[in-house]
């Protein structure tokens, strides 16, 4: 679902801003779990945020400090404290994790494929990733491309453990 109903300062609508309220398949955007709930995420304001559609379609539930690395540090750190309050997160992949070392982790990640993020969220729009025109920022500040460039993190994930698991078997360390 996208907010749709009333106007920002700027006067623009959630409309203009996200694409119309149930107009698939022209939806850019979607709300969003820093922590997903299979994580262990809280369903709290804290813990969500805008985000391209095609980015969290392609990231799913799986990758949350991708997500991190785009709210910057002190939103995440926000949705962390949420999501261990109400949520699950301390039974999951993030139990012991503090929430800089997630964002860390998500920016780490970004930067192999070109996309930079500042610390308080967002693309810095000096990267190569811009530069190159495969990511692009609509003036409402809505990052766009971050989908593909999410799978090609996700594609080399897949290989490293593709080569780990070769190496594993020929029993090479």
């Amino acid at each position: 679902m996208v907010y749709a109903r009333g106007r920002y300062g700027d006067g623009s609508t959630g409309d203009e801003r996200y694409g119309p309220y149930g107009g698939k398949p022209t939806v850019r955007a979607d709300v969003g779990h820093i922590f997903s709930d299979k994580q262990g995420g809280s369903n709290t304001r804290g813990n969500i945020y805008m985000q391209e559609a095609g980015f969290n379609r392609t990231i799913k539930e799986n990758h949350d400090e991708l997500n991190a690395a785009m709210v910057g540090y002190k939103h995440t750190e926000q949705a962390m404290r949420e999501s261990r309050k109400h949520g699950d997160l301390d039974s999951g992949m993030w139990k012991g994790r503090s929430s800089y070392s997630v964002v860390d982790q998500g920016k780490a990640e970004w930067e192999e494929v070109g996309v930079r993020t500042k610390k308080g969220g967002g693309v810095d729009k000096r990267c190569r990733a811009v530069k190159r025109g495969e990511v692009t920022v609509d003036k409402y500040g809505m990052q766009h491309g971050l989908g593909a460039k999410a799978k090609e993190i996700i594609d080399r994930k897949k290989q490293d453990d593709d080569l780990l698991g070769l190496m594993e078997n020929m029993k090479i360390r």
